[in-house]
């Protein structure tokens, strides 16, 4: 996941993604602010743009339903939409128009268990389940368990870490986001899972601060994820 308010040099960073052994990217600007120089770009230059990378777009995260749709037009987009509110109208409407939506429980936002997305996402086919394993452990929840679901629901599954060395509190617990590996995240156990449930979908790495260097940072994500896989 790209994150930032605007992306000011696409290439390098698809060329970092890239370089580091990714596959796909999610993006969490706005459409607006996906271009070069943070500058609105359609779907169509989008799409060339990451296959001249090698890239998939998994993943728009930014800007309301109704936006992220208009941007991709006829395309069904991405893999999915993500959202972390429930609102039946814009979630539905989505569906309706044959786009796939992916629930993302985030701690202290709208959605705030696994026991909840996992209702709305039997109550309405379609909708799929996009587990954060760093955000379900900020909130408690068993993280192993939450991915142990039918992977047909599965949108993607987003692999972060985290420590409680700053508390849990709204105001503190983002700090605890760490390189994977660094934090309590029981990541091996969860790729082994996965890797062993015949898992075909998306790992999506997530990493909101680091406290190297981000290029070697990336790299090193994709190394844990990688070793966690094979053992």
């Amino acid at each position: 996941i790209i994150w930032g308010e605007k992306l000011y040099d696409l290439d390098f960073v698809l060329g970092a993604i890239k370089s580091a052994g990714y596959d796909g990217v999610e993006f969490a600007q706005r459409p607006d602010c996906i271009g070069p120089d943070g500058s609105a770009m359609t779907i169509e230059m989008l799409l060339a743009k990451l296959k001249n990378f090698d890239l998939s777009l998994i993943g728009l995260a930014n800007g309301t339903l109704a936006e992220r749709m208009s941007f991709c037009g006829d395309r069904k987009g991405p893999h999915y939409l993500y959202v972390d509110r429930w609102d039946p109208v814009a979630v539905l409407d989505s569906l309706a128009r044959g786009f796939n939506v992916a629930l993302h429980v985030h701690a202290y936002m709208g959605l705030r268990s696994v026991q909840e997305a996992l209702q709305l996402v039997r109550a309405h086919p379609g909708l799929k389940w996009l587990p954060d394993t760093g955000h379900l452990q900020v909130l408690g929840e068993d993280v192993l368990k939450a991915v142990k679901v039918p992977p047909e629901i599965l949108a993607a599954v987003h692999l972060k870490d985290w420590t409680p060395a700053y508390g849990r509190s709204p105001h503190r617990y983002s700090r605890g986001f760490t390189e994977l590996g660094n934090g309590i995240v029981a990541l091996e156990r969860i790729i082994n899972y996965l890797s062993r449930s015949r898992y075909k979908g998306w790992l999506v790495v997530e990493q909101d601060r680091t406290e190297t260097d981000p290029l070697n940072s990336r790299s090193e994500e994709r190394r844990v994820g990688k070793e966690c896989r094979s053992r």
